[in-house]
């Protein structure tokens, strides 16, 4: 009997029952079997384009989800789903103006909450302030830290009026502070004045210190913060000190890349943290209610975002395991 292959569709001749049951041994006749493997493998191509498919909608869903990435999700993804991290890995290759590379990223996450982990005995919380220092601290959130993200920009400003009572101040500024409660019914919300939160550390990057300070006071006058478990830290010196106390492979390079990229708001693009200026309700913040703003910080992201996030994160749990061979 021969197989006819026509425009690779296979024709097969119609048997008797007997003689089909002789012909088409599954045990005996080599063509029966090259024509199930053949559709075999037509079937086989169907089932993948099926999850190529499947796979390219688990990505787009992943990408414009709102929101923070989570450890689980990042879990999930690099163990079950390798399109999404080669996308991501693609558009963050596309979209890179960073003068550090994304190994540098992973490290100085690692090496941050390592640090922070050996001089707190692990019990503390991350009040990561604003923009630049929130992909860093999205990452350390996926590595296992406590993080509580205040979206805030623009505290320098507020400049020498910091030393007076926050609630006591001239009436120009009541609605700078307005935005400020807000900010605090978030952070209360997120858990800043548990008991289990432990220290917590400001983490902001700027030039002068200034918006460390006055979120310090704004934080100790909340009053239901022990005044000593609240402390300053400033990202970019922290990732040197996790560098000399050897809590990472981080280079003295990087380090300078960091403060360029601190500098030029670089890092500020990558977030899912909104701009929000306390001296006004910013852009579609305006006029909105505190509940309102609070589910706006929540639902925040970026496609940008969320892709340099899982990439950095992936990369830093790369070099984890990598360390604990």
């Amino acid at each position: 009997m021969k197989i006819n292959l026509i425009r690779n569709n296979c024709s097969i001749p119609k048997l008797s029952k007997n003689s089909a049951k002789n012909t088409l041994s599954t045990k005996n006749n080599i063509n029966y079997n090259y024509v199930v493997n053949y559709n075999s493998a037509i079937s086989m191509r169907g089932v993948l384009d099926k999850k190529n498919k499947s796979e390219e909608q688990f990505c787009k869903d992943f990408m414009s989800k709102q929101g923070k990435t989570t450890p689980e999700e990042c879990k999930d993804i690099i163990e079950n789903h390798p399109f999404t991290l080669t996308q991501c890995h693609n558009i963050c290759d596309a979209e890179n103006e960073l003068y550090l590379r994304p190994i540098d990223l992973a490290q100085m996450a690692i090496g941050l909450k390592n640090y922070y982990d050996n001089l707190y005995d692990k019990n503390y919380t991350i009040v990561s302030i604003g923009r630049s220092p929130a992909l860093i601290s999205e990452v350390m959130q996926n590595l296992g830290a406590k993080v509580i993200f205040l979206p805030i920009s623009n505290l320098r400003s507020m400049g020498d009026i910091s030393h007076h009572p926050m609630r006591n101040i001239y009436p120009t500024y009541a609605s700078r502070f307005e935005n400020i409660d807000t900010l605090m019914k978030y952070a209360t919300k997120k858990g800043i004045a548990k008991k289990d939160a432990g220290k917590i550390l400001i983490l902001d990057y700027t030039h002068t210190g200034m918006s460390l300070d006055i979120m310090k006071k704004v934080l100790e006058e909340r009053g239901d913060i022990p005044k000593e478990n609240i402390i300053k830290r400033s990202l970019a010196d922290d990732v040197e000190k996790a560098r000399w106390n050897n809590c990472a492979n981080i280079s003295a390079g990087a380090i300078h890349a960091l403060k360029k990229d601190l500098m030029l708001s670089n890092l500020a693009a990558l977030c899912n943290v909104p701009f929000f200026d306390y001296d006004e309700d910013f852009m579609d913040f305006r006029c909105h209610t505190h509940n309102e703003i609070m589910k706006k910080f929540d639902n925040y992201s970026t496609c940008l975002g969320r892709a340099w996030a899982l990439w950095i994160t992936s990369e830093a749990l790369r070099l984890q395991n990598l360390q604990t061979k």
